[in-house]
């Protein structure tokens, strides 16, 4: 069976020169990209923090709020954060293409601009934003398996063991009372014996459920 088809990226460009706007959105729109075209800043962060774009091509000298701007509010918002910046613009002085990185841009392109190099970086960091995605899911993944039990989805001795002694540290520090409950299944070495280890896991899954069931049925009172 084939695998759905993904929606193209969504590159927002925000610059006040018409002209400029005009032919990025060309450029992008023939290359398959979604583009979304704003005239100046304060339209880019109401957009960008309303339909986060995959990537945003922003320019610098703008009126009312500059590019730096633009770009360290997009940086200081969670939602916002992790969108990558392209500036381009027309300004070529180390000092604002250093400004620009401090603010949280991931590349600095020049006008006049040539269509090649804007597809090509574009593309570039479009790419190394999905391996990011892709390698932070895959670390949480790790995280999960190597802290849950994979039978009943709860925390592994090991986690058990960490969270234990950072609630005995807190109680000791603050002077709070600390409890622990443990229990254990009546006879549960003879349901596996009798019944084979496939019904003993089933009956820890079960036990697991009704111990969730309870502590939420304790938290809504």
């Amino acid at each position: 069976m084939d695998a759905a088809p993904t929606a193209p990226p969504t590159i927002l460009v925000v610059d006040d020169t018409p002209g400029n706007l005009d032919l990025l959105g060309r450029i992008l729109t023939d290359a398959g990209y979604r583009v979304r075209q704003l005239p100046c800043g304060e339209l880019a962060l109401t957009s960008a923090r309303t339909a986060p774009p995959d990537l945003i091509l922003l320019d610098i000298r703008m009126p009312g709020l500059d590019g730096f701007e633009v770009c360290q509010r997009l940086k200081e918002e969670a939602i916002t954060a992790e969108i990558p910046i392209l500036f381009i613009s027309a300004l070529q002085d180390a000092g604002d293409k250093v400004r620009a990185f401090a603010a949280g841009g991931l590349d600095y392109i020049t006008k006049p601009f040539q269509t090649e190099e804007v597809l090509a970086r574009v593309a570039t960091h479009l790419r190394l934003s999905a391996l990011q995605r892709r390698l932070e899911l895959q670390n949480r993944e790790l995280e999960r398996l190597a802290t849950t039990d994979p039978l009943t989805g709860i925390l592994n001795r090991r986690s058990f063991t960490d969270y234990g002694l950072h609630y005995l540290a807190h109680a000791n520090r603050y002077g709070r009372p600390f409890g622990l409950i443990m229990f254990d299944i009546d006879k549960f070495k003879a349901v596996n014996d009798c019944h084979g280890h496939g019904v003993g896991d089933k009956v820890l899954v079960v036990v697991t459920e009704r111990i969730r069931a309870c502590l939420r049925g304790c938290r809504q009172k």
